[in-house]
Order: C-alpha cells, then structure tokens, then sequence
C-alpha cells in the first residue's frame, strides 16, 4: 500500500510538471528485505506495476529507467547533466543510495515535506505565482479562520469553490506553499531524494509518503479533477 500511494504521487508530479519520470534505480524496499524470505534484495518500481503500458497509454508522458536515463547522458552530445557518475557507470542496482548522493550534489534538489508543504501547481508553468503566495500567508495569518483540517469534517469544500476557499481547506495546518513555477521549468533536471536533510528546514521529510490528493493543490480544479481521473 504505501509502495502504492508513493508512486501515484511521483506519477502526479511528473505528468503535472510536464517531465519525464526517471524510475530510480533497484533498492531495499520497505517490509521486502531478503530477511523477510524473499529471495530477491532489491526491488524497483516496475515489478509492481506496468510501467510501458502507462507510458504507452499516455501521449506526451514518458517514463524511462534510470539506466536508460544514464545511458543517454554518457552518449548525448551535450547531457543535461553537468557532470557523468563515476566511471560513466549506469547500472546503479542495488547501489541507489550512492547515486542518491551523486545527485544530491550535481542537480537541483527539492524537498517537499508533504507535512509541511502544499505542492502548488499554477495554471501554467510560466504564470506568476506571487499573488498565490501572498494568498496562502494571508490564510495563515487569518486569526479568525485559521484552517484546520478537522473544521472541514462533514462539510467539505465544493470541488469548483474559488482558489481561496480551496486552498483553505487545502492547508490542513502546513506552513508552506511549494510552487512549481517559471524557475523549477526551466531547470534541465530535477531530483526528489529520498533520505535528505534540508539546510533551512532540518526537520523537514523528503520522503513522498502521501496520497497525491492531499498533496498536489492545482489553481484550476479542471486540472486538479482531471488528475483524480488519471490515476485512477
């Protein structure tokens, strides 16, 4: 189930940021040790789930494994990578916490604690989202209406209510918007590590365990209705 619900999330985020998913490498997954009597270490997304099938389904989303990704950095004329890993290497099975690092180091990072952070999606890539972020420290500074998620038990908000009320509800006692805007496009690469710490925010998770739905706030409700359809 949370191998599930995580993946659903990194569908979500790469088809709303109009990128290609690069699958990470195969690794320890949680409560699939060997130790557990599986005769396989290490798991990667594709064996649970049909990977070409989405990718073939879809017009416009494509989904690539890490090897395949690293393979056309050490063979591109000019890689979007600034730099290659280690003896050229591609086949990181078995070893993602080192490629994690590698990363960490040479591309840009985010780390959006699903906790703390609404994932916010403009209309579009390049719509200017001050007005959005003077809105949401306008929510939490509203002593009067400050949202909790227990206010809205019964009586939820209408999916086509205004960005405001939405986003209200939305909040659910987090602090921070995390928008993907002009800058994070134009950024050739971009990496969501597992086990990172962030140097302003040492608390903050990294990990994606949350359901796309109460993690994703999309500005226009068609997009956020048409996602709910696409995963499911």
């Amino acid at each position: 189930r949370v191998i599930r619900m995580a993946m659903e999330t990194v569908l979500a985020m790469a088809f709303a940021m109009g990128r290609t998913l690069v699958l990470p490498p195969a690794q320890e997954m949680y409560l699939l040790k060997k130790v557990h009597n599986n005769s396989r270490p290490h798991f990667s997304f594709a064996h649970f789930f049909d990977m070409p099938a989405i990718h073939a389904e879809h017009n416009g989303f494509d989904i690539i494994s890490m090897k395949e990704f690293l393979e056309r950095q050490v063979h591109a004329e000019t890689p979007v990578l600034p730099t290659l890993p280690p003896q050229k290497r591609t086949n990181w099975d078995g070893s993602a916490d080192r490629l994690n690092r590698f990363f960490q180091q040479h591309v840009r990072n985010l780390i959006w604690d699903p906790n703390r952070c609404i994932a916010y999606f403009p209309e579009s890539p390049d719509h200017d989202t001050t007005a959005s972020e003077q809105l949401f420290r306008d929510i939490l500074v509203d002593h009067q209406q400050k949202p909790q998620w227990e206010h809205f038990v019964g009586k939820p908000t209408p999916w086509n209510a205004s960005t405001t009320d939405r986003l209200r509800e939305f909040t659910a006692g987090r602090v921070k918007l995390c928008s993907y805007g002009s800058q994070l496009q134009h950024e050739p690469v971009l990496h969501f590590p597992s086990n990172a710490k962030d140097p302003n925010d040492p608390t903050a998770d990294s990990r994606l365990l949350v359901h796309f739905y109460a993690f994703l706030f999309f500005e226009n409700y068609h997009q956020d209705l048409w996602m709910k359809r696409f995963i499911r």
